[in-house]
């Protein structure tokens, strides 16, 4: 009889679940509302539950989770044991960045998996040994982000205002966007705002990237990615060829970012393939129970 895995991936966003059968196929999904352990650690244990519940049958053999808030999870085995009690079914609990690294792993290579969206953060992969880099959150500026690059716009506007210099067409357009007329208004509104809402400037930017100011802000941009992916290679002690994986809103959404960070790269001599897959988080469940049942 075939066996069946469910591979569940909870963000603080929404909660996906796949049910795979054991060549990989997907047999069933489903969606749930987010489930982050570190802002409702009851409620993401009963949407898993529910999640589960959707999607569990006699042939499932294992399930796979990458829970988001997986730090502020103080007993691991408690949580582990409760899911494996209630389903009968032997139960994998890591934290979510961990199944987007293994949803892309293509081959034993190791892999540098960069997220830059609203925030930003690196995870390299190698000989199974995972590392993290950065992802400290606004406050530290969260360099080669989405929030990064809007604030030094912001920045920008300030220091042209204070000195009684003309807006260029971009920062004029972000004033408009904020809907406010001078100093004062704006940086009434940037106080007002979350993180999330800050970051939605960085669309603007792109979107004048024939403007060379814009050019200019999105290449250094990609300049503080590349630092961050070449600290990464070092700490690792890869020195070798990597599969590297651009991910999040933010490089995505700018591809001058993205051919700017390749071409640094490749300026440092760096051996290193670029990962174009789309495949989801969700994937890495079935990876890692692939990768289980090869090393037994």
């Amino acid at each position: 009889m075939n066996k069946y895995i469910i591979s569940i991936d909870s963000g603080g966003t929404k909660t996906k679940g796949v049910l795979y059968d054991d060549t990989g196929n997907i047999i069933k999904e489903y969606l749930a509302g987010q489930s982050n352990f570190a802002v409702n650690y009851d409620n993401a244990k009963s949407v898993l539950v529910d999640v589960i519940h959707e999607l569990i049958n006699e042939k499932v053999s294992n399930i796979y989770m990458g829970i988001a808030g997986f730090s502020a999870v103080s007993k691991l085995d408690e949580l582990k044991s409760f899911f494996e009690s209630k389903f009968q079914v032997k139960t994998h609990i890591y934290p979510d960045a961990y199944l987007g690294l293994y949803a892309n792993k293509e081959s034993d290579a190791p892999l540098i998996h960069v997220i830059a969206g609203t925030g930003s953060m690196i995870y390299t992969l190698k000989d199974d040994n995972l590392y993290r880099f950065g992802g400290n959150g606004h406050l530290f500026g969260d360099t080669g982000s989405a929030y990064s690059i809007s604030m030094k716009l912001f920045e920008d506007i300030f220091e042209t205002l204070d000195l009684n210099k003309k807006l260029n067409p971009l920062q004029k357009e972000a004033l408009k966007k904020a809907k406010a007329t001078n100093r004062a208004e704006l940086l009434s509104f940037i106080y007002q705002k979350n993180k999330s809402e800050i970051a939605e400037f960085a669309s603007l930017i792109s979107s004048y990237v024939s403007l060379k100011y814009s050019q200019k802000l999105l290449k250094n941009e990609a300049k503080k990615i590349s630092s961050q992916i070449l600290n990464a290679y070092k700490k690792s002690k890869m020195n070798e060829a990597f599969i590297l994986v651009l991910k999040g809103g933010f490089v995505e959404k700018a591809p001058l970012v993205k051919e700017e960070i390749i071409k640094i790269l490749e300026k440092k001599k760096l051996k290193f393939k670029l990962n174009m897959s789309n495949r989801e988080a969700v994937y890495g469940g079935y990876q890692l129970y692939r990768l289980q049942n090869r090393r037994d």
